[in-house]
């Protein structure tokens, strides 16, 4: 399905920006 594929890709975008997040916590 197209829209689910899209809404794994905001997910994975997202999960990039969290790790990005966690990092500069760190």
């Amino acid at each position: 399905d197209a829209e689910l594929a899209r809404h794994v890709v905001d997910i994975k975008a997202a999960i990039e920006r969290i790790r990005e997040m966690v990092q500069n916590i760190q």
